[in-house]
């Protein structure tokens, strides 16, 4: 009866730790089919350029391939892992090494923090359909030099809506203002240096069309019609008569940058053609009397404005341009520069807006200037003769004016008063930070480093062209491409001043 009772225990013991085995094969083997993975290092670290780089090292330590890989780091959208694919899957028992970088595309657009910690997730796909995540904390090394980049908000605005002047918030372009040769040429300029930097690697060809779309539209802009006074020019937007001379100066560097890269022959000779008609609108002594050296501001329909803009001085960046590209008219531009610089120069040193040909004096917008105005004159003049005592001495002067609330470093005023030397509105005119992105890289890395660092606070609040001195967007106005584009240089070309 013993014997009989040990032997039935005996046998369903057996039977429990043969069921106990089973299950536990089971549960391995269910857990095998969902596959896994481990984290075996991770790394954040700043470069010397203040780019940072998060690297992960995956195993794959199950049975099934992965095939994509989602790394998620706080304060960041979700970024597919460029380097694990259904082409290219991380095999049971092998390891790869994911990398996210402070460029387009690539993962990371943050300013990343020597000495913080971040979380990390990582979630694994499988190519059954199952997946599985897994988190971290990553903490900052390297060195501690501070990154900017373009935000992805400005490039995809560029893409989509120039050349447009303004949009809405809600994504409608003011079709009142429509499309211009000024907006279509800074979209130019910017996607041109675009095309060749490494934030922007995984979309040059998207770059390389836009540029040849907005070319080819510029194109469809000029006055091809030898018999008029505009010939050369471009309208002013797509639904005006009128041809300035300013636009034809915006439009010259971004049709060489457009050839330079493409090798199109028709963006040249539209820009040798924007230079003729600059040539005309400077060589009007027949009509005012006397040859000034500056250009009439426009014409429309044969009839001119002859006022003479100190903003014009814009035009000597694309004139120089034109003075390589077309060799063979090279004194004829130098001779262009030469005048306009010298006669110009007096109505910018003298803080005027234009030169009026009828009662032969300069003149103001009251007791203002305008600062785009004059960050445009200082751009071209500072292109043609560097940092010479006039771009020097004028930058100077309206960087220097202090007022309560109100900092010339991140940005100039829209109006400023040059008799009593003061803001004369109540907000930044956002476009002046862009254009001043050179002479202030070279020559103020102060003024570069505080604008910047403002703007990249909120940059998508700096897309229109007002914001108050307390730093909020003026309301109800349309993003502006113009700005955008300018304020897109600005984090493109800042490089890394000696800080």
């Amino acid at each position: 009866m013993g014997r009989a009772l040990s032997r039935r225990l005996a046998a369903s013991f057996a039977l429990l730790i043969i069921a106990v085995g089973a299950a536990i094969y089971i549960f391995a083997s269910d857990v095998l089919r969902q596959g896994d993975f481990r984290m075996a290092d991770a790394c954040l670290i700043k470069l010397l350029s203040g780019r940072a780089v998060l690297t992960i090292n995956l195993e794959n330590t199950g049975c099934k391939p992965i095939v994509k890989v989602l790394v998620h780091v706080e304060g960041e959208n979700p970024f597919a892992a460029l380097e694990v694919s259904y082409a290219r899957p991380l095999m049971p028992g092998g390891s790869r090494t994911v990398r996210l970088k402070n460029e387009y595309g690539l993962g990371l657009t943050r300013n990343y923090i020597v000495g913080e910690e971040y979380q990390v997730s990582v979630k694994a796909f499988f190519n059954d359909g199952a997946a599985l995540s897994r988190s971290f904390k990553v903490r900052c090394g390297g060195c501690s030099r501070r990154w900017f980049q373009v935000p992805s908000s400005y490039f995809k605005f560029i893409m989509e809506y120039s050349p447009y002047i303004y949009v809405y918030p809600n994504g409608t372009p003011d079709r009142n203002w429509g499309c211009s040769a000024f907006a279509a040429s800074f979209a130019i300029e910017f996607l041109y240096e675009a095309y060749n930097n490494p934030q922007f690697q995984l979309v040059k060809d998207e770059i390389y069309d836009k540029i040849v779309e907005l070319a080819d539209w510029l194109l469809t802009q000029q006055c091809m019609d030898r018999g008029k006074p505009a010939y050369g020019g471009f309208r002013s937007t797509e639904k005006s008569i009128q041809y300035y001379s300013i636009d034809a100066g915006r439009a010259i560097p971004a049709l060489l940058k457009a050839y330079s890269l493409t090798g199109n022959n028709s963006y040249l000779e539209a820009a040798k053609r924007a230079g003729f008609f600059l040539y005309n609108m400077q060589h009007l002594e027949a009509a005012t009397g006397e040859y000034y050296g500056g250009f009439a501001r426009a014409v429309a329909a044969g009839s001119f404005d002859y006022s003479m803009d100190v903003e014009c001085l814009y035009n000597l960046y694309g004139l120089k341009m034109l003075a390589e590209y077309d060799s063979k008219n090279r004194s004829v531009y130098e001779e262009m520069m030469r005048d306009a610089a010298d006669f110009l120069r007096r109505g910018l040193e003298g803080y005027y807006m234009y030169f009026s040909p009828s009662d032969g004096r300069w003149h103001r917008n009251g007791r203002c200037i305008l600062d785009d105005c004059y960050s445009y004159a200082l751009y071209g003049l500072y292109r043609y003769e560097g940092y010479s005592e006039t771009v020097k001495s004028i930058y100077e002067r309206l960087n220097g004016i202090k007022h309560s609330g109100y900092n010339a470093s991140i940005c100039w005023a829209g109006y400023i008063d040059v008799v009593d030397w003061k803001p004369a509105c109540l907000y930044y005119d956002a476009v002046t930070s862009g254009i001043l992105w050179e002479i202030r890289k070279n020559h103020d890395t102060k003024s570069l480093l505080a604008s910047l660092s403002v703007i990249d606070e909120d940059p998508e609040a700096w897309m229109i062209w007002g914001i108050t001195y307390d730093l909020k967007p003026m309301l109800d106005l349309p993003r502006a491409t113009a700005t955008v584009c300018w304020l897109s240089m600005l984090y493109l070309c800042w490089s890394q001043p000696p800080f």
